[in-house]
């Protein structure tokens, strides 16, 4: 659905749909992206993104981010998604919607619609600053359909977390019924 969403912006506003995962033992993910309608993945392994942590996932998005300099970053509402965004436009000195039903361009501005009033009304919200940070909802955007012949660039990156930044830690999982 994200890149589905992301194809059609760049239908819009011009330029190329870039991916980024930071994981441990993603192999494969990176193809899957481009057949999906990515035209850059950018792959950040490192044990410590095995979970979802902010300070560790932070350093890495921000630093990528800087370097490709996108109009839009998209991230999915979830609860990881729903720490993770603002902390990062928090960063990036700019301004998040969380929660979006939808983004479009209108008049060569990215616009992002969201439910507000406990869902009996919508706002529209666009931003000054750049890149754009949204959350987007599940099941409101259209999915592409995969095409394996989809040309694209699979590219590891370094790292650039240092374990020290760290600050918290998982150190168990506790299951309750």
């Amino acid at each position: 659905e994200m890149l589905g969403l992301a194809r059609r912006l760049v239908e819009g506003v011009g330029g190329a749909v870039s991916a980024v995962v930071l994981g441990n033992g993603v192999d494969g993910v990176g193809e899957a992206l481009v057949a999906g309608g990515a035209d850059r993945v950018l792959i950040a392994e490192d044990d410590a993104f095995a979970d979802y942590q902010a300070d560790a996932w932070l350093p890495d998005l921000t630093q990528l981010i800087g370097d490709t300099a996108p109009s839009v970053v998209l991230i999915g509402h979830s609860v990881a998604g729903s720490d993770l965004a603002p902390r990062l436009a928090f960063r990036l000195d700019t301004a998040v919607a969380t929660g979006c039903e939808a983004v479009e361009v209108s008049d060569g501005r990215v616009q992002m619609t969201r439910v507000c009033f406990g869902g009996n009304a919508r706002e529209v919200v666009s931003f000054t600053t750049a890149p754009a940070v949204a959350t987007v909802r599940a099941k409101t955007q259209e999915a592409l359909e995969p095409d394996p012949a989809r040309a694209g660039v699979v590219e590891a990156v370094s790292s650039v977390l240092d374990g020290a930044q760290v600050r918290t830690r998982i150190t168990g999982r506790d299951l309750e019924a």
